[in-house]
């Protein structure tokens, strides 16, 4: 935090570098600056390698993965998971 604090213009222009920092207090991690992007956070999410993303075909997936016959219309199973988070 002292360093923040005192060189400002250092740090943000380390930041502005492409540079990601952890802002520490006491030894211990309270804030990270990270460059500022204008893409969607799905792109920022596989950037930082949170998430991978799709690989191979949609076709070629649905083909694989055939949808199940169910009496149970889905917008009931999310409405019951819904009223199941309230209580």
């Amino acid at each position: 935090m002292r360093d923040l604090g005192q060189n400002v213009s250092r740090v943000l222009a380390r930041v502005k570098g492409g540079e990601s920092l952890v802002v520490t207090e006491h030894g211990r991690p309270i804030a990270r600056l990270v460059p500022y992007t204008t893409g969607t956070s799905l792109d920022e999410m596989i950037a930082s390698g949170e998430v991978t993303p799709p690989s191979g075909d949609l076709q070629e997936f649905l083909a694989r993965h055939k949808p199940v016959e169910s009496e149970i219309l889905g917008s009931e199973v999310l409405q019951e998971m819904r009223d199941e988070e309230r209580w």
